[in-house]
């Protein structure tokens, strides 16, 4: 089977829907599938560096979408791909799959942004039914033989959306659980100069409001001394007057020297090592879709400490597998983490429960779904 996957987003990873996409071509290479993919151009992608073909199309963008040049190098990439099937992530790189599939080649969509119904399905508009007639017009032009959602709240959005018109499945987000198992973190706690007694909070998500990275820091300010905080998102903040409007706080003033901003970004490849740093999770995020994130931290062994919000508490019971808390609450945040920190086998029996609660998203047990998804599409 040749697929092709148009991803304007992909390695180096921003967010959990390219960790899913960078993933996913990586174990149908490894399965066998003749797989390559058509993505943004990024100035930091060693070409060379990857087993399978990896097109970079000037235009093909979210942000600096160039429809005109995106669809007429679409265009000509598959008719020298000639794909069996094609498989779109995100309503951007449909909009350029539509107009560029000459040949009506059957087409998989899988949906990304994080949707919050009635007030957002893309993001970065000024309404939400323009968000909404933007997703149906796109599905017209792309005409996709399957729209695929992470889980339900993504799939009810979905449903929605499509009205009808387009079938909708859940595929969920796999995790290599094994991968971020437990993984030596010592040298990085000795870069930023912590002992044995420091105790480390890592809050493994991008500068964006609805993360909750403010209540996290603030947080801070009711922990004693010994407590640091990691923010590897503020490297290259993605919304960066809301961190500065962070760092301007009396509240972040307060704490600075314990708030840690790595000196370079940590993409996928160096989560493994952070979580082995982490004593505590932490994600007090005001909403998610199908957060990466939290199935990632649950794997790590470590425990998680976060906000029960949209998302988070579909993977999170709390008192069993962490501890959720209110949303936009920092006396509540902080005293959750104290006393995971002061209740060591607390910590220990939630995040060994966490591992044993996710089998089930293993590329083991999903890589066939997968597949036998894309079979079942070319068969109808």
């Amino acid at each position: 089977m040749k697929i092709l996957i148009v991803s304007p987003k992909f390695h180096p990873v921003i967010g959990g829907g390219e960790t899913y996409v960078l993933n996913s071509i990586k174990r149908l290479h490894d399965a066998g599938q003749d797989v390559s993919i058509a993505v943004e151009p990024h100035p930091q992608r060693n070409l060379k560096g990857y087993p399978y073909p990896v097109y970079e199309l000037e235009g093909l963008s979210d942000a600096r979408m160039d429809i005109i040049a995106a669809t007429a190098k679409l265009y000509k990439l598959i008719e020298q791909v000639k794909p069996d099937i094609i498989h779109v992530h995100g309503y951007f790189g449909l909009l350029v799959t539509g107009f560029g599939n000459p040949t009506n080649i059957p087409i998989v969509l899988s949906v990304h942004s994080t949707p919050v119904w009635g007030e957002r399905i893309v993001g970065g508009m000024d309404s939400f039914e323009a968000e909404l007639n933007f997703a149906r017009g796109t599905l017209a032009v792309g005409r996709p033989r399957l729209v695929t959602a992470a889980n339900s709240v993504y799939a009810e959005a979905a449903e929605k959306i499509v009205d009808g018109k387009f079938e909708v499945a859940v595929l969920p987000y796999p995790v290599d659980a094994d991968y971020f198992y437990k993984k030596d973190g010592s040298a990085l706690r000795q870069q930023w100069g912590l002992t044995s007694d420091d105790v480390l909070l890592t809050i493994p998500s991008r500068i964006i409001e609805r993360k909750g990275i403010k209540e996290a820091i603030f947080a801070l300010t009711e922990l004693p001394e010994h407590f640091h905080l990691c923010v590897s998102g503020a490297v290259t903040p993605l919304d960066p007057v809301y961190w500065q409007s962070i760092q301007e706080s009396p509240e972040y003033k307060a704490v600075q020297d314990r708030v840690i901003v790595p000196k370079q970004p940590f993409l996928y490849d160096d989560m493994p090592a952070l979580y082995g740093a982490t004593d505590i999770v932490v994600m007090p995020s005001y909403y998610e879709g199908a957060p990466v994130a939290t199935v990632e931290a649950m794997a790590s062994g470590k425990p998680f400490v976060g906000a029960d919000s949209q998302g988070i508490n579909s993977f999170i019971r709390n008192e069993e597998n962490g501890l959720l808390v209110p949303q936009k609450t920092v006396k509540e945040l902080a005293q959750a983490i104290q006393r995971v920190a002061n209740d060591p086998a607390l910590g220990v029996k939630m995040a060994g429960q966490a591992r044993k609660d996710i089998p089930y998203l293993s590329w083991d047990a999903q890589l066939p779904v997968l597949i036998d998804t894309y079979k079942r599409v070319l068969a109808a």
